[in-house]
């Protein structure tokens, strides 16, 4: 066969991949979402604020020099709660504090899949998407991706930095409320749900102080540690489209994400938005506001 004979015999089939959503970047780091250790250095070096979403003592250990550390609860009232505040101000200065400007980039890193992670970094992520952020990334690999890289960190608390100039601007189109949810669960339901906790809690099992066990009817379930391979990595965006494709959900389709209190789910929708998803949303308030309201729940 002549090479333009094979030419147009890879034509349709290039087509059908394309329409398929077949046809992916090579890594994760080639989205808009992942980075490397070292075009994190970069971004670093242009004036991207750094953002550690770890616990306190986590960022005390050791963490990206020049990094203000943000928790995911530093954005809520109280424990057993995921719900973002109300308060645009105190958003702004808690966000203008860790240095961040709206015409900036922001790179946010966290445990990654180690042990004891909760897919904080994806909360973060999705936090600052939703309160306006265009620019935002993950560091791929967390902190453990950064020594790797031969980079140094610094201990103790965080060094004074200058303010940044960033203002509220809420996406509402990236987040669900219990109230919206609720109405499509019972009424018309036009989401392809998603559970992003342990196949037990999706069974039933209540391990977080959820007020009932169960899944929102009609979810689908993909536990987001099932989004690594065995070596911590990040699955191949081939093998995640596979995934998303066993359950039925397209790139087309209107998604909720949850867990408990919109943690992992972040983590998901951080996933989700690098392969091309544009209609996501993180139900932030998830199981622990569900489970309390009456709102109804369904087990295998």
């Amino acid at each position: 066969m002549n090479s333009r004979r094979l030419s147009l015999t890879l034509i349709p089939l290039l087509i059908a991949l394309l329409w398929s959503g077949q046809v992916f970047a090579a890594d994760w780091t080639e989205t808009d979402v992942f980075v490397s250790a070292d075009e994190t250095a970069q971004l670093i070096a242009g004036g991207a604020a750094v953002v550690d979403a770890r616990e306190t003592a986590d960022f005390e250990g050791g963490h990206i020099e020049g990094a203000t550390n943000l928790r995911w609860q530093d954005f809520v009232d109280g424990e057993g709660t995921g719900e973002i505040v109300g308060d645009d101000h105190r958003l702004t200065r808690l966000l203008r504090q860790a240095g961040v400007s709206n015409d900036r980039p922001v790179v946010v890193y966290g445990n990654w899949s180690n042990d004891g992670a909760w897919g904080e970094e994806g909360r973060l992520f999705w936090t600052l998407e939703y309160l306006g952020h265009d620019d935002v990334r993950i560091l791929e690999g967390g902190l453990a991706a950064w020594r790797g890289a031969g980079n140094l960190v610094a201990l103790g608390q965080a060094d004074e930095r200058e303010a940044g100039d960033f203002v509220v601007r809420r996406q509402d189109n990236l987040r669900v409320t219990t109230n919206r949810l609720l109405r499509a669960v019972t009424v018309r339901n036009t989401f392809e749900i998603v559970d992003t906790r342990e196949a037990e809690e999706y069974a039933g099992v209540v391990k977080y102080g959820e007020a009932r066990g169960g899944h929102i009817p009609g979810a689908h379930h993909i536990w987001w540690r099932d989004l690594f391979d065995e070596n911590g990595e990040l699955l191949s965006p081939q093998a995640v489209q596979r995934k998303l494709q066993q359950r039925g959900i397209d790139s087309s389709d209107d998604i909720v994400l949850y867990c408990t209190g919109g943690v992992r789910s972040g983590f998901v929708y951080a996933v989700l938005r690098a392969k091309g998803f544009d209609n996501i949303r993180n139900y932030d308030a998830s199981m622990w506001d569900w489970t309390s309201n009456g709102a109804p729940v369904s087990t295998p």
